[in-house]
């Protein structure tokens, strides 16, 4: 007992140095003073001979828990693969830890039987003080966590979605359908909260949320029902669809004869043009060829930041535009990552990266070539396998549709977003661009 006194004060002042919480350190303890026992009374493992099919029952109950690859830090202790047959059985039970109950459990009380239990008939009864010095180990390894009991008690979830238009769109609506469905995250991260919360306050349905484990035809049948509504030519008036940006992108411009779409808190909600709420501000959508676009607005500023791949079948005359500028676009890879800011007919900043992200930020305030900059901007570009993402933040708002391809965003002449616009040269040679205009326009 004073030697497992002395080791756990030596643990304990070792963890606290290193900054680590192990969050079992008593139950720990106790497997460590069992393995001593084990060790200085070797007769004991008589005692647990009998229960080897049941050990290895709950070995194997714990590896299928922890899952297809086991690692400490950045190593890789045991990578293995489940059988195809075994697969659709075993992955709607493979939520985190739900296997690993049992040995959990099992593993804490045998090492107590064996720890306590004396070797002798009337040796010393050593179970109270041994589960006194893990329970204090415990608590002590713990106590960080109960320090914030109060932080924690203080916390408040506060929404996202602000905008009284939600109001006004959901009083006319039964069903808010996000699409792709089924996802934690739409646009903002893990705003499945905020609009599982907002479709709850207002009794409707919503296809939000979280979902540990899906059955893949489930969902793909459910993604089927909604694209033949959001194609098709009668989508429900009752009904409406907040896209993921990058899929508003892709796919708007076919639904633009049977729907209207506005910005409500950063999102993209479609509404069929039968519905009862009719937004002030909506989406035109504009086709065009990415060479004409961007010499049509010479005189604005165009600011551009790739995602996944910007120079597969990228036309030889966008290349010559670019070329015209000062552009070193030649050099941009399949799969590299590029930013470039455009003003009056110049290029004034660009950046090339084919091996990396490239992030790139400049205050209210900075002279890039002529163009003072009246509002801080922030651009991140990562190709495909750097990260594929592309952000344009325009005084800290998101303004890129961070869909794959060039995304460009248009300032006028007050440097206020006029267009986003969105060329996928990989997959079409026309792109769109994206105007919020008031609905009379």
């Amino acid at each position: 007992l004073t030697l497992a006194g002395f080791t756990a004060v030596l643990i304990l002042a070792w963890l606290k140095k290193q900054r680590i919480l192990l969050f079992a350190l008593g139950w720990l303890l106790l497997g460590v003073i069992a393995l001593w026992v084990l060790i200085r009374d070797p007769g004991r493992l008589k005692e647990v001979r009998p229960h080897l099919p049941l050990g290895l029952i709950l070995g194997g109950l714990a590896v299928f828990a922890l899952g297809e690859e086991i690692a400490l830090g950045e190593r890789v202790l045991l990578s293995y693969s489940l059988p195809g047959w075994l697969q659709p059985l075993a992955n709607p039970f493979r939520a985190a830890g739900r296997f690993f109950w049992a040995p959990l459990y099992t593993l804490p009380v045998v090492a107590m039987a064996l720890a306590t239990r004396p070797s002798r008939p009337r040796g010393p009864r050593r179970l109270p003080v041994l589960l006194a010095l893990c329970l204090a180990m415990q608590v002590i390894d713990l106590s960080p966590i109960l320090n914030l009991r109060s932080v924690y008690g203080s916390l408040r979830f506060t929404s996202r979605l602000q905008s009284p238009q939600w109001e006004e769109i959901l009083a006319g609506t039964d069903f808010i359908a996000t699409y792709p469905p089924f996802l934690m995250t739409t646009d903002y991260e893990l705003d499945f909260k905020d609009l599982g919360l907002l479709a709850w306050r207002h009794g409707k349905q919503t296809s939000a949320g979280y979902t540990a484990r899906r059955l893949p035809a489930d969902v793909e049948a459910t993604v089927e029902a909604m694209r033949a509504e959001m194609f098709g030519p009668d989508p429900d008036p009752r009904r409406i669809y907040i896209l993921r940006t990058s899929y508003f992108a892709e796919h708007f411009h076919d639904m633009q004869d049977h729907f209207q779409a506005t910005d409500i808190d950063g999102y993209k909600v479609c509404l069929p043009r039968r519905a009862a709420y009719r937004p002030d501000r909506i989406y035109r959508v504009e086709r065009h060829e990415l060479a004409d676009y961007l010499l049509a607005r010479r005189q604005q500023t165009v600011i551009v930041a790739v995602k996944d791949d910007g120079a597969t079948r990228l036309d030889a005359r966008t290349r010559q535009v670019m070329r015209d500028l000062g552009s070193r676009i030649d050099q941009l890879r399949p799969g590299g990552s590029y930013v470039a800011l455009l003003h009056g007919g110049a290029l004034l900043f660009e950046q090339v990266q084919n091996h990396s992200q490239i992030e790139a930020d400049a205050d209210a305030g900075t002279a890039v070539g002529p163009l003072v900059l009246r509002k801080s901007i922030s651009l991140l570009s990562g190709g495909k396998g750097y990260g594929d993402v592309a952000s344009i933040l325009v005084n800290g708002r998101e303004r890129s549709f961070n869909s794959r391809g060039l995304n460009l965003v248009v300032l006028d002449e007050n440097q206020e977003v006029s267009e986003i616009a969105v060329f996928n040269p990989a997959l079409a040679s026309r792109g769109n661009a994206f105007r919020l205009v008031r609905r009379d326009e």
